[in-house]
């Protein structure tokens, strides 16, 4: 028996969709989060708003593929389509996935948009800086490395006044110098 699915059915499914995902691109960071990064070590992790930008894109591209397969008749351009369109939904997922910078009690992890993600022991730092925000600029954390590299954490404004304080307290607890302007 072939299962298919009558217009009126298929319009419902598209709408379900255009209704859920709004939802599911705002929830999915916390999701996220909290199964890959959860444990009593933690301290922050920071994601980014071109997160968002690049699950809007995938869901976008899901309504670009649905609406072509509406467009389409034939079945093996259906399926390709289709197969296209998962790869690009998870290939640009995984993208926005690894775009964040983690604190930990043991290490910092900064993973950029479209690169490796790298790890600095806490040890390694020689010197922060504190850039409060102003009306131009995002606050943010600049870590001196002891071989002169520099990291910069931009705090975003979804972090609760406990996890700045975490993160404060845990930069006193460094032989580095603090410096805040």
């Amino acid at each position: 028996m072939v299962f298919s699915l009558n217009r009126k059915s298929k319009w419902l499914i598209t709408m379900i969709l255009i209704i859920t995902a709004p939802f599911i691109v705002f929830i999915t960071p916390e999701i996220i989060t909290f199964f890959l990064f959860h444990h009593e070590d933690s301290i922050a992790l920071i994601s980014y708003g071109k997160n968002f930008l690049m699950y809007g894109l995938s869901f976008l591209i899901i309504f670009i593929v649905i609406f072509t397969l509406y467009l389409i008749k034939r079945l093996i351009l259906k399926v390709f389509i289709i197969l296209i369109g998962l790869l690009l939904f998870f290939y640009i997922n995984f993208i926005g996935i690894h775009y964040y910078a983690y604190l930990d009690e043991n290490y910092i992890e900064y993973s950029p948009l479209l690169g490796e993600s790298v790890h600095y022991d806490w040890n390694s730092i020689v010197k922060v800086f504190h850039e409060l925000p102003t009306e131009q600029l995002q606050e943010k954390y600049i870590f001196e490395l002891k071989n002169g590299q520099h990291l910069e954490i931009l705090i975003t404004d979804t972090l609760s006044q406990k996890v700045r304080n975490k993160i404060v307290e845990k930069m006193m607890t460094l032989e580095a110098s603090y410096e805040e302007y």
